[in-house]
């Protein structure tokens, strides 16, 4: 009995170091967080943000928000539109994947 709880105690440190490894390790990604609002500082509900030379497309949530993994050591181009906004086009360099957290505005076509 002694041993069978040792084994299981073992096994669950070894899968959790395990997983810590294969999940942290890989220093080429980040998870990139941002929020889009309007010019009066609104979130924007809805809004597509694409990823160019990806597949990425994702929408912000009901705070305006929105989260995606991107490899940390190329240059991302995203477009963020909405209906009745001016489209964006922005060039992330390496210091803005970094970042905490992006703010992007939209303006009223």
């Amino acid at each position: 009995m002694q041993i069978a709880k040792k084994y299981i105690v073992l096994s669950l440190a070894f899968l959790f170091i395990g997983g810590s490894v294969f999940a942290g390790g890989n220093n080429k990604t980040v998870q990139l967080k941002g929020k889009v609002v309007d010019n009066q500082g609104n979130p924007v509900i809805g809004a597509k943000i694409e990823v160019s030379n990806s597949n990425q497309i994702v929408y912000t949530d009901f705070d305006g928000e929105f989260s995606f993994q991107t490899n940390k050591t190329d240059e991302k181009e995203i477009k963020i539109s909405y209906i009745s906004y001016e489209e964006q086009n922005l060039v992330l360099n390496s210091e803005d994947l970094n970042s905490s957290e992006l703010l992007f505005q939209l303006y009223s076509k």
